[in-house]
């Protein structure tokens, strides 16, 4: 690990103990019995997984999960990502005008930020949810905090509450809740605790609008950003 990624594995820790214990600031999805069809949609920032890296994390993390219990929503390998900048989260209220500022931020800022790497190693287990820990190295941070920057002046601030507010890391959610996982789940997640399945290079970010779980359905691309 480089020294912010080091940072970084601290901030995953703290957020896990906090959010166990219900003292986390950061925003998280609430349980739901259905998934699949919530209407509720944010505005957000991604970068896909690979066609690689998905068949890696079915293998190793979707499908051994589903074994043990099939009762919670799996996330398919086409709605596997990781987030870089949240606009509005799901159920918060925007406007075709938000959309085309937001368009315009990304426009002028991501192109000025170089291609960086996502390190897939370790799982992040919260109360609602189950993610895949994504390592990086400061880049994303740079990117991340200038595009807030220029969000909030063109009236479009992020509306989300995150675990740091200055170190900054990515998640790839496989798995959320429907009720309670049980001991099966849980002791495959902690065997499974510190896997690695590889790295996911970040050239190009989507601005997208889809539901909390990413559903293919719900999913539409508005526009794609290259770094350099």
């Amino acid at each position: 690990m480089n020294n912010y990624q080091k940072q970084q594995y601290q901030v995953f820790e703290k957020l896990e103990q906090e959010a166990a214990t219900g003292e986390t600031k950061a925003t998280l999805v609430e349980t739901r019995r259905d998934y699949a069809s919530d209407k509720r949609i944010c505005l957000t920032s991604i970068v896909f997984a690979t066609p690689k890296i998905q068949q890696v994390i079915m293998d190793k993390i979707i499908e051994p999960l589903r074994q043990t219990d099939d009762r919670q929503y799996f996330f398919p390998p086409e709605s596997l990502h990781i987030t870089i900048q949240n606009v509005r989260t799901a159920g918060g209220s925007f406007t075709p005008e938000d959309v085309k500022k937001a368009k315009k931020v990304f426009q002028n800022i991501v192109p000025k930020y170089k291609s960086f790497v996502f390190e897939l190693r370790g799982l992040l287990s919260l109360p609602t949810s189950l993610a895949i820990r994504a390592y990086s190295d400061k880049t994303l941070a740079d990117l991340v905090f200038g595009l807030r920057k220029e969000l909030a002046k063109a009236g479009v601030p992020d509306d989300k509450q995150y675990a740091s507010t200055n170190i900054l890391f990515g998640n790839m959610t496989v798995c959320r809740y429907t009720t309670e996982p049980n001991e099966n789940f849980r002791a495959k997640v902690a065997e499974s605790k510190t896997v690695d399945l590889g790295k996911l290079e970040v050239g190009e970010i989507d601005l997208i609008t889809t539901s909390a779980v990413c559903h293919p359905d719900k999913t539409k691309i508005l526009a794609t950003y290259n770094l350099k």
